[in-house]
């Protein structure tokens, strides 16, 4: 009981986009390792150098969303 994967410890961290994300692909870096990543919402892009923070890991994919701004 209380263990995290260190897959659940990425949820809530904060990274940045090394590549422009959309729902179908894209590439981040969070802490020093570059993950796969696609965003939290078909109708969002992030731009690369935005600053994202992880929402969820959905296998081998960090789903995220721009740290800052509105969430729709």
């Amino acid at each position: 009981p209380g263990y995290r994967s260190s897959t659940d410890k990425m949820v809530g961290s904060s990274g940045m986009a090394t590549s422009q994300i959309d729902r179908g692909s894209g590439e981040i870096k969070v802490d020093g390792q570059t993950w796969s990543a696609r965003t939290y919402a078909s109708d969002v892009i992030i731009e690369q150098g935005t600053e994202i923070e992880v929402y969820e890991i959905d296998g081998p994919i960090a789903v995220v969303y721009p740290k800052y701004g509105e969430l729709t």
